[in-house]
């Protein structure tokens, strides 16, 4: 079970893996998440 604004739910980690796989950076993929990139 997550909570509403959960930013790293099994769709959120999807988009990270996506966006990983299109050649996104770490920065802009962690800035667009709203997460830390560490």
């Amino acid at each position: 079970m997550f909570h509403r604004s959960a930013r790293l739910t099994v769709h959120g980690r999807r988009l990270i893996v996506q966006r990983h796989q299109a050649g996104w950076k770490q920065a802009h993929i962690a800035a667009a998440m709203g997460v830390s990139r560490k």
